[in-house]
């Protein structure tokens, strides 16, 4: 009976911790947002048992920094579009907000971001 119970636990924490490193990897590889992908990472790398891993997960969040600096130099300089005198620069930089948040409500920020940088 103890016997049982003692491997009915190891089974139930086996399977959460599996779940566990699966949630991790969805996040670093596939999150919506930029910050997703890079918690996911940091976890990955505080996880990672073997130096391969540490570094493959560091080499991940390095990655996703340099994509996520790609995406804010790319991105329309809206503050100025949005401040201007002329009412057809505001009425631009409104279009050009709106299509930007309509993009990444449609495609998450991460896929926003790399439709934007293929463009240019």
């Amino acid at each position: 009976m103890w016997l049982d119970a003692i491997l009915a636990y190891l089974h139930y924490t086996a399977i959460f911790l599996l779940f566990a490193f699966m949630v991790v990897e969805a996040m670093m590889m596939r999150g919506a947002t930029f910050a997703l992908q890079r918690a996911g990472a940091r976890i990955a790398e505080t996880n990672a048992a073997a130096p391969t891993a540490r570094a493959a997960a560091q080499a991940r969040h390095a990655s996703i920094l340099e994509a996520s600096a790609r995406c804010a130099q790319a991105q329309p300089d809206f503050a100025t579009a949005l401040e201007s005198a002329a009412p057809a620069t505001r009425s631009r930089g409104v279009e050009q907000f709106g299509a930007w948040a309509g993009a990444q409500a449609r495609d998450g920020e991460v896929g926003a971001c790399e439709r934007l940088v293929a463009g240019k």
